[in-house]
């Protein structure tokens, strides 16, 4: 960890899968450098990334953020079940990391999702002492190279869809001390109450910390890149959600693309 890591408020979180896990690891290092793209276009620039995982992964010379990589030490089974352990396990790690760091705004970001370049420089403006939820965003197929809003390519809010939803505000008893991540997953601060994206809103007013919702599209979930791991575990889904993104697709304008680092040309063969 950077000294100056202790300087921000804002904190991206990242866990990223093993090497041995991935079906595709070039196409994993691919889609982490447009997430990494995303987060080093923040109009706001006063922000921390910390990034988790077993393999350090190559990072193109154009990504000028620096990332904090913290080692997972662990091995993981190629197994769906096993595979959600590692992630929650990662968290862990990335949480007591920001603890360390004094505590702050945190998101937690899949490895492929993208953020709106507005999105730090809102919450460090506006400053909600609870954190943010973010109902509207995008999907995007990354073989095909399609965009559509959520809600609309779902019926339910961007939240109830993907994981990278939240801006939670954590002082340092909200987090993780620094013990094992393995005799952390029961212990009962903040952090780990907040199990299911779908219910984080819900879980944060039932404790008296209301979450406010980003006023825009902030994020942008990212599918159809033959990494998914919820494709793993419903298998359905891999035809699924192409159709669904097809069927109420955007144009993927200019401003839309310079806003979230969408990518250049879809990725053939995905």
């Amino acid at each position: 960890m950077s000294a100056e890591a202790g300087h921000a408020s804002f904190f991206f979180c990242i866990p990223l899968q093993p090497k041995a896990n991935a079906n595709n690891w070039e196409r994993v290092c691919a889609v982490l450098n447009q997430t990494l793209r995303s987060i080093q276009n923040q109009k706001n620039q006063n922000f921390t990334v910390f990034l988790a995982g077993q393999d350090r992964p190559d990072i193109e010379p154009d990504i000028k953020v620096k990332v904090n990589w913290l080692q997972a030490d662990w091995t993981v089974q190629n197994a769906n079940n096993e595979k959600l352990r590692d992630k929650r396990r990662k968290r862990i790690i990335l949480l007591r990391a920001v603890r360390e760091a004094g505590g702050g705004y945190v998101m937690m970001l899949d490895a492929d999702d993208l953020v709106s370049n507005q999105l730090v420089e809102y919450v460090l403006t506006d400053r909600n002492p609870n954190g943010y939820i973010i109902e509207r965003g995008y999907a995007y197929d990354w073989g095909n190279g399609c965009i559509a809003p959520i809600p609309g390519a779902w019926s339910k809010t961007f939240d109830s869809v993907c994981g990278s939803c939240s801006v939670i505000k954590y002082g340092v008893d909200d987090l993780p001390p620094a013990r094992s991540a393995e005799t952390e997953e029961g212990a009962r601060h903040l952090a780990m109450q907040l199990k299911q994206h779908s219910q984080w809103k819900h879980v944060m007013s039932d404790l008296g910390r209301p979450l406010a919702v980003i006023p825009f599209p902030a994020a942008v979930y990212v599918l159809n890149h033959s990494n998914n791991l919820h494709y793993s575990i419903k298998a359905m889904r891999q035809e699924e959600v192409p159709l669904r993104i097809a069927k109420r697709k955007l144009p993927v304008t200019p401003e839309l693309s310079q806003e979230f680092s969408l990518p250049a040309a879809p990725v053939a063969g995905s």
